[in-house]
């Protein structure tokens, strides 16, 4: 039996349906996490716009106003949560990239481990253990997703973190004249960040290794020091996807079923892997 609704994040509407409705909100507070590099963008070109005009002459009226409203707001208003605040959402919910010990990263690699085992099985054995394994990592999973989310994260799914990014960060990076003003012909569609498109990522690392270098000369991101924007990409729409997947299904649910949120979770733990090489 095919499962009711298959997550497959490619444009904004996909995304609205996958992580903000039917309590689906923690996997868009997950993608909204992994992408804050974003926001962080938008936040330091908010800066370098008064730092240095010349070089966002040509940057429209409505990108320079989503600018001047972040600067002027951030920290200030509960739709604009400074970086600090966005860890006080983030934090409980999911732990900290060194915190394995944490609720969410425990029961998340532990479901991940099942999805691995099944995905590597060899052909014709151990089907009927390997699923039964899977259900057993994905009903704490599930009992914990059940556990945080409520009116609290459905506040900051929306209207907070979605006015910050959607409405705010991301319409900034997506317009025209600004990727011109760093020297891209090609401004992000409509439909980034929920799909993937080269250039955009490569004009994102460029800001992000230039404002890293100038804003935070001391400063390192720990958590993600070799990875690009491309990474960060697959690792959040391949995470909703999974989340909003053990949301939807029951872990009683029909092996097929089943298999359908193994798939999910398998690709999840496949865009993590840049983060699991050794140093």
């Amino acid at each position: 039996m095919a499962l009711t609704k298959d997550h497959n994040i490619i444009n904004f509407d996909e995304f609205e349906t996958s992580t903000n409705i039917d309590r689906r909100q923690l996997a868009g507070l997950y993608f909204f996490m992994v992408l804050d590099r974003l926001v962080y963008l938008a936040e330091w070109l908010s800066h370098d716009r008064l730092e240095r005009p010349g070089k966002y002459s040509e940057v429209d009226d409505a990108s320079i106003l989503l600018l001047a409203n972040l600067r002027s707001k951030s920290g200030k208003d509960p739709l604009f949560p400074s970086r600090e605040e966005r860890e006080q959402i983030y934090v409980p919910i999911f732990g900290t990239a060194g915190s394995a010990s944490a609720d969410f990263p425990r029961l998340r690699d532990s479901l991940m481990q099942a999805a691995a085992d099944f995905a590597n099985r060899q052909t014709g054995t151990g089907f009927d253990a390997l699923i039964e394994g899977f259900r057993t990592a994905l009903r704490p999973f599930k009992r914990y997703l059940d556990n945080v989310n409520g009116a609290s994260v459905r506040f900051s799914r929306d209207p907070v973190l979605a006015e910050l990014t959607e409405l705010t960060a991301y319409s900034i990076l997506r317009s025209d004249s600004m990727a011109s003003a760093w020297g891209y012909g090609t401004e992000p569609t409509a439909d980034w960040p929920y799909a993937d498109e080269g250039q955009p990522s490569e004009m994102v690392d460029e800001m992000f290794e230039y404002f890293s270098a100038r804003m935070n000369p001391d400063e390192t991101e720990t958590s993600t020091p070799a990875q690009g924007f491309s990474e960060l990409q697959e690792l959040a729409l391949r995470g909703a996807e999974a989340i909003a997947t053990c949301i939807d299904v029951s872990a009683a649910a029909p092996p097929d079923d089943i298999e359908d949120v193994i798939d999910k979770v398998f690709a999840w733990h496949c865009a993590m892997r840049p983060w699991m090489q050794p140093a």
